[in-house]
């Protein structure tokens, strides 16, 4: 299906996904966003950082937003699902990508990269990297609705 002037959004209508949803597990493949799972990430600790583009990290913290940590937890299909929001302004977009720092806890981090595709009526996600690993690829297949992310040493 092609795309024509009259299928294009119109008006105040815009579509903004930059989201990315992940798994954190153990070698084990055990949850470490549960609660139960030994040495778990504790969701209250968790905190993101964006890279800006005077080149400094700033942690996302907006107490005005429903996720004022840039970030969600929800149940699927038995496991936690950490969902990174982005929810950053033109500032934090460099190249069309968003650097972003997930700090699980005090020693446990890991660096997303999203590459985002933006016309007048839209903000996508086209891909990202973790840790400098491409894990998502809309463009080629590479389409996992949640990456996993492994921490082979807890």
């Amino acid at each position: 299906m092609s795309c024509s002037s009259d299928n294009e959004l119109k008006g105040n209508n815009y579509v903004y996904d930059t989201s990315t949803d992940f798994i954190v597990t153990t070698n084990n493949n055990e949850d470490l966003l549960n609660a139960d799972t030994p040495d778990y990430f504790d969701n209250d600790a968790i905190r993101v950082e964006h890279l800006k583009n005077n080149g400094n990290y700033v942690e996302f913290y907006q107490p005005n937003l429903d996720y004022k940590y840039d970030f969600m937890i929800y149940n699927s299909s038995g496991f936690n699902v950490f969902r990174l929001l982005n929810q950053i302004g033109r500032d934090y977009i460099i190249n069309n990508k968003i650097t972003s720092v997930i700090k699980w806890n005090a020693t446990e981090r890991d660096t997303i990269v999203t590459e985002i595709n933006e016309t007048s009526n839209t903000q996508i996600a086209i891909k990202v990297w973790v840790n400098g690993e491409l894990k998502y690829d809309m463009h080629n297949g590479l389409t996992p609705e949640v990456i996993t992310i492994t921490k082979p040493h807890l």
